[in-house]
């Protein structure tokens, strides 16, 4: 927990890095089941330990699908967050889902 209280103070002190086009993150709820696809889950409860979440971010005018694990800090201060994922996380779930993405590969980054 403290190395997130520390990135979340690092990430307080960062200017955004306004640069790159309109990035949009979204969180999906997934229930793993033993067909070869996961089924998506639209209606759930967040605090549900069954499933499992996906974080991934678009951008605007394209429909691939990203990951924003090796993004910088700067990066990411700039992403907004759709409305689905406001509608269906609480804003700590979507930070904490947000942050264990962004620190896949550590916290050293920028």
């Amino acid at each position: 927990m403290d190395k997130y209280a520390e990135l979340y103070n690092k990430l307080l002190s960062i200017t955004p890095n306004h640069k790159h086009k309109k990035f949009t993150v979204y969180i999906s709820a997934f229930r793993i089941t033993d067909s070869v696809e996961d089924e998506y889950v639209e209606h759930f409860d967040e605090n549900d330990t069954s499933l499992y979440y996906d974080v991934s971010g678009v951008y605007d005018d394209s429909d691939e699908v990203y990951s924003i694990s090796t993004c910088f800090y700067a990066d990411f201060l700039q992403y907004s967050v759709d409305d689905t994922t406001l509608k269906n996380y609480s804003y700590s779930t979507i930070l904490a889902h947000c942050f264990r993405e962004i620190t896949a590969y550590g916290f050293d980054r920028q």
